[in-house]
């Protein structure tokens, strides 16, 4: 579903909703929780996501992980497209998801079913496609690992949403790329993504980095990258 809130949707008798929308640079959510765990996508753009336990960065084309009922802030840096996935509580503990936040790589798969899933009806029938492919999504995101070993994340200044170090998930090794000052060009919004054509786009593109709070960087990370696949 498309530029819509979970609100409605927390309810819905399905283990998962997929809802898509564009962000603009700066955009903050203040402390909240879900009913439903977030598996939340980053199509384009950085997401900072704000925990008593510590910060995350999910780059583009990464994910995060937030349990249900776990209290979280998120804010935007330059234009972003999120795709979330909001997983029932009782799914989730059957795909033996987290306890608590982390960060994804995301297969080449698991992202077309993402943007697959936006046009997937919140009361999907569950023997028609739509809910065959709402079961491999699910299985697909139970199977996704963390890029890296996770070092534990910096806990969060009482200032206000900003890191207060460099973020504790910070993409280095093989996945980690010398930064390149050439300016590149950031995939398409929500609005075009779904198209065949820009589906190619959307894998082929490699995001600029990105400074997030407290001066801090997210290096450069390129498609090719993410692993998962």
């Amino acid at each position: 579903m498309r530029e819509t809130d979970i609100d409605p949707y927390e309810n819905t008798p399905r283990d998962a909703v997929v809802t898509a929308n564009d962000y603009h640079d700066g955009q903050h959510f203040a402390l909240h929780t879900h009913q439903r765990g977030q598996f939340a996508y980053a199509a384009c753009g950085v997401i900072t996501v704000f925990t008593q336990q510590g910060n995350w960065v999910v780059p583009p084309h990464r994910a995060i992980w937030v349990p249900a009922g776990v209290p979280h802030e998120m804010s935007m840096s330059g234009p972003v497209t999120m795709l979330n996935t909001y997983i029932r509580a009782r799914a989730a503990t059957r795909l033996n998801l987290p306890a608590q936040c982390q960060v994804f790589g995301v297969s080449t798969l698991l992202r077309e079913l993402l943007i697959r899933a936006i046009d997937v009806p919140a009361l999907y029938e569950k023997e028609h496609l739509h809910g065959r492919l709402m079961t491999l999504l699910l299985d697909e995101i139970a199977d996704m690992r963390p890029p890296v070993t996770q070092r534990p994340p910096p806990q969060r200044s009482p200032a206000g949403p900003h890191l207060s170090q460099p973020a504790g998930t910070a993409i280095t090794g093989n996945q980690h790329r010398r930064h390149d000052p050439t300016p590149r060009h950031e995939p398409p919004h929500l609005h075009s993504i779904v198209s065949s054509a820009d589906r190619n786009q959307l894998r082929g593109m490699a995001p600029a980095s990105v400074p997030v709070g407290g001066g801090s960087q997210v290096g450069e990370w390129r498609v090719g990258d993410a692993g998962g696949d």
